[in-house]
């Protein structure tokens, strides 16, 4: 039997193992082999148990007394695992008559044990595991050494508990680390890891002398792939455009999810910046390819700023501003029509400013009344009436002068603010039409620009319908245009918005109509009633061209297209007489431009209104089919 002395050596020993800040398969290790040196037992195993009653840690005295611990195991029953479920000790002083095991004992009286004691590791809620004592003779263990043994298990484990704290906590700290340096969603090294390597890559460019390129990729108007599959969705389709990424970069470059839909990828020994442009045409034409899922397809793009620096200048290079020169360039290559690369250079730092600095500017911009409508006139190219006008957006800057649309409408949209501001822009113009109407009965129409993001917010024909309510208009005098790019985003994700628009009485027409890439399914499957020409193919037009010039051939086969699919026809930018014969020899029925009136305060065209003609027996002013 353990007297006193050999019992708080024992303890003394554990304490010591504490404080060296031994493993818990060391505590285990050593538990077993000095419970055999100090009771009546032949053999000891002890085991740290998961909730699925399978051992995570073992130790035993000996390879005799592993098998013992293993056996159990192996056929899923034994006094360790009793005890670990029950809680309570389990006695068995005498396998040969016990029948409470009969997988386990058989097996075990082949292997020679006669009788096995099993303690529970109890801790609050619960069991670590079991201690196991072995005898290769039958009979119990007296008192004062199941005493003796029961204070081994509870201080163990006390001490199991504290390593097993310890180990937790390690793995919650490598976790955490983790975390704190991946994007969760796509398992991509997040914003600071990013930044971090880039920092990294920069000391590599300067000690290898050869080029770096770092590239930030911005989903183009991933809002419309939330909207049309929802959030979730949308996740699938990140975690898509992730891997895509991965495939196509080499090992040694770096990827990183910056925020929500944009992308930080850092390249470099590369030989020049033809490397660059290179991969951010790869990435480009990769991400575009469509995404298809047994549930849903979706189609994104990718707009991409390059930035590069090479040799003894990464030296001198910062990360964050060769991050936001990349946005700027990023920036610039949305303005050129998205989908698309463009590189950096110096004047895109005074443009970035410039928006910074216009940005606060904007927002203020609707509450102090700053922006005023102008509109320019649609002309009959038959009678030379005015049959409708176009609601232009200006900004009259208290610092800056009267602002056209492309010096603000870009940063409008980027910041969301051009949903309030459209909204404005198509109540002023519903109103306005409201007073030509009622001052000298002008019949025409109104026709206001619709930006991707106004047809993507939710219950827009609602706005629509309570507009034309409370200005009195009648839904067959408003025109809503949409871009080429817009409509088609908006055929998937907004389809019944549309739809809803039109059942109200509205018109809907695609503008710059020759610029993106509707295709004849598109047209006939959209729910619009009207094609705007772009006036690129306009300002080519010639009389007495051959229809193999190519801009007489697009407008006479758009021309063509609308009176097949019947939908009226409108040419932008006529900038005179030879232009307006073409198009009246094409089919064409109405133009804007120059050539016929530029636009102008509602006063001035309000004038011109009032002294135009207006029987014309073509105008459409019926419900839209």
């Amino acid at each position: 039997m353990p007297n006193e002395s050999e019992l708080s050596d024992v303890l003394r020993e554990f304490a010591r193992t504490m404080v060296t800040d031994f493993p818990i398969q060391a505590i285990l290790d050593h538990l077993a082999l000095r419970i055999v040196d100090i009771l009546p037992i032949t053999g000891a195993g002890v085991s740290l148990i998961s909730s699925d009653c399978r051992p995570r840690h073992v130790a035993a005295s000996s390879p005799r007394a592993l098998r013992f611990v293993e056996l159990q195991e192996e056929v899923g029953e034994g006094p360790c695992l009793t005890a670990y479920a029950t809680g309570a000790s389990v006695s068995v002083p005498d396998l040969r008559v016990d029948d409470r095991f009969p997988r386990f004992g058989p097996c075990a009286l082949d292997e020679g044990l006669r009788a096995v004691f099993s303690l529970p590791l109890p801790k609050n809620d619960g069991q670590l595991g079991a201690l196991d004592l072995y005898r290769d003779t039958p009979g119990p263990l007296d008192a004062k050494a199941i005493a003796a043994a029961h204070t081994l298990a509870d201080v163990a484990a006390s001490y199991l508990l504290n390593a097993q704290s310890r180990s937790d906590l390690e793995d919650s700290l490598a976790t955490s680390r983790l975390r704190a340096l991946h994007d969760e969603l796509t398992g991509l090294p997040n914003r600071l890891l990013g930044m971090d390597r880039l920092a990294v890559a920069l000391a590599r460019t300067a000690r290898a002398d050869d080029f770096l390129a770092v590239l930030f990729c911005d989903l183009d108007e991933f809002k419309f792939v939330n909207d049309s599959v929802g959030h979730e969705g949308g996740d699938r389709v990140l975690i898509e455009v992730a891997r895509r990424f991965k495939e196509l970069l080499r090992a040694e470059d770096t990827v990183a999810r910056t925020g929500g839909d944009e992308f930080l990828v850092v390249c470099d020994h590369l030989r020049d910046v033809a490397g660059a442009t290179t991969i951010a045409e790869h990435i480009r034409r990769a991400i575009e390819q469509p995404i298809i899922f047994e549930d849903f397809e979706a189609a994104v793009s990718v707009s991409i700023g390059i930035v590069t620096v090479s040799g003894v200048d990464a030296l001198d290079a910062d990360p964050m501003t060769l991050l936001r020169n990349a946005d700027a360039a990023m920036y610039r290559a949305k303005g050129e029509g998205k989908a698309r690369w463009a590189l950096f250079d110096e004047s895109l730092v005074r443009d970035a400013t410039h928006r910074r600095e216009l940005e606060p500017e904007l927002r203020r911009a609707l509450a102090s009344e700053e922006f005023v409508v102008h509109y320019q006139p649609i002309y009959d190219l038959d009678s030379n009436a005015i049959v409708g006008v176009e609601a232009l957006l200006r900004w009259e800057n208290p610092k800056r002068g009267l602002l056209q649309p492309h010096d603000f409408i870009g940063l409008a949209e980027a910041t969301g603010l051009i949903v309030p501001i459209g909204l404005w822009v198509l109540r002023e113009a519903c109103e306005q039409l409201c007073t030509w109407r009622r001052e000298f009965g002008w019949p025409g129409w109104m026709a206001v620009n619709l930006s991707t993001r106004q047809i993507a917010e939710p219950g827009i024909a609602a706005i629509i319908k309570d507009l034309l309510h409370t200005t009195g208009l009648e839904p067959a005098l408003l025109r809503l245009e949409l871009t080429e790019t817009a409509l088609l985003r908006a055929g998937h994700a907004s389809a019944g918005e549309l739809q809803a628009i039109r059942d109200l009485g509205v018109h809907v027409g695609m503008d710059d109509f020759g610029t993106g890439y509707a295709s004849l399914t598109n047209l006939q499957e959209l729910p619009i009633d009207f094609l705007k020409i772009d006036r690129s193919f306009v300002v080519t037009l010639k009389r007495g061209g051959h229809d193999s010039d190519c801009g007489n051939a697009i407008v006479k086969a758009i021309a063509q297209i609308g009176q097949t699919l019947e939908l009226e026809t409108i040419a932008e930018g006529v900038e005179n007489e030879e232009q307006t014969a073409v198009l009246r020899e094409y089919g064409c029925p109405y133009g804007q431009g120059y050539e016929f009136a530029r636009p102008g305060s509602a006063v001035e065209i309000g004038a011109r209104l009032r002294r135009a003609t207006w029987p014309i027996s073509r105008w459409r002013i019926d419900q839209p089919a």
